[in-house]
């Protein structure tokens, strides 16, 4: 699939006349939790030549190819970058996949040694607890479906991660097996993780009163959480750093009196 892939991206190089600079998959199968049936949910950074970016209108800032199970989207070098100052969780998640397509070293490894010096854990921690709280909503009191799992498991997914930016103040793994070590779940924990995502592999819902039980504990301990979020570092943006960044992506160097 990653020939099919690779050759897809370098179509929309040059079908949009842009150089992609990293490509990976996000979604279940980043982490670890795909079926045979699941999508692959591409995502790329591109940019423009230097200067399209002198054009009184910007060039286009998001890149969309939609193909039976393949959904690819893209962003431009200056979004990437405008959201890298906004903390975006997303782009850390696609910046950190186990599963990278490409990546041009020059552009991925300076940004994420940036994105270690001056992530916020506050705005990560937060994004985790909102993923948490919304899937919480969901009704289990009646029949539950293969649906009712996948949300479960996006749960679960946001509470671990949830509680290593808080209690470790670290940055959480992608892949969801190497979450749960990280995270040191004991063994009556990671067995009730298993059946879920066993469940979601089988397509065969076994839920159970012990699996219940752990939701709500985890919505207890979700709540108690939540007081520490507060508390969380906030980490200054270094906008000489961001600027000289860009420069060396157009291979300009800046001048200095």
């Amino acid at each position: 699939m990653s020939t099919h892939i690779n050759k897809r991206l370098q179509e929309i190089e040059k079908e949009y006349n842009v150089e992609i600079l990293f490509a990976c998959e996000s979604g279940s199968r980043a982490y670890g939790l795909d079926t045979s049936a699941s999508d692959f949910d591409v995502r790329f950074i591109y940019k423009y030549k230097a200067s399209c970016y002198l054009h009184l209108n910007r060039p286009q800032e998001v890149i969309n190819v939609a193909e039976g199970n393949y959904d690819m989207q893209g962003w431009d070098l200056y979004k990437t970058v405008y959201l890298f100052t906004k903390s975006n969780p997303s782009l850390y998640e696609w910046l950190w996949s186990p599963f990278v397509y490409y990546q041009k070293p020059s552009f991925a490894e300076p940004l994420r040694q940036m994105m270690a010096q001056s992530y916020s854990l506050k705005a990560l921690g937060y994004h985790y607890f909102k993923i948490l709280t919304i899937n919480s909503k969901r009704n289990l009191t009646s029949s539950v479906t293969i649906e009712d799992i996948k949300v479960m498991l996006q749960l679960i997914r946001a509470f671990l991660s949830l509680k290593v930016v808080v209690k470790q103040r670290s940055f959480p793994v992608i892949l969801f097996a190497d979450l749960c070590k990280q995270a040191n779940l004991d063994d009556r924990q990671q067995s009730i993780i298993e059946q879920f995502v066993q469940c979601k592999i089988s397509g065969k819902v076994a839920f159970n009163e012990k699996m219940k039980n752990f939701l709500d504990s985890i919505k207890k301990e979700a709540a108690a959480i939540e007081k520490s979020l507060k508390e969380l570092p906030e980490k200054q943006i270094s906008y000489e750093d961001i600027n000289l960044f860009l420069l060396t992506q157009h291979n300009i160097m800046e001048e200095r009196t």
